[in-house]
């Protein structure tokens, strides 16, 4: 478990290794780190990611 910034640049700067284009994700999505919503769909983003 690792503890997550309830800031987006935070949570940003930690994601670019995995996924370079996260900061257009997130602004497709108008990602918001503390609704629950935004997680799900990040959650799915970054499984539909680890599946290629």
């Amino acid at each position: 478990m690792i503890a997550i910034s309830e800031k987006k640049k935070d949570l940003e700067r930690l994601l670019t290794n995995i996924a370079p284009d996260i900061a257009s994700f997130f602004k497709q999505i108008d990602f918001k780190i503390k609704e629950e919503a935004s997680l799900l769909e990040l959650t799915q983003y970054l499984n539909a990611l680890a599946k290629k």
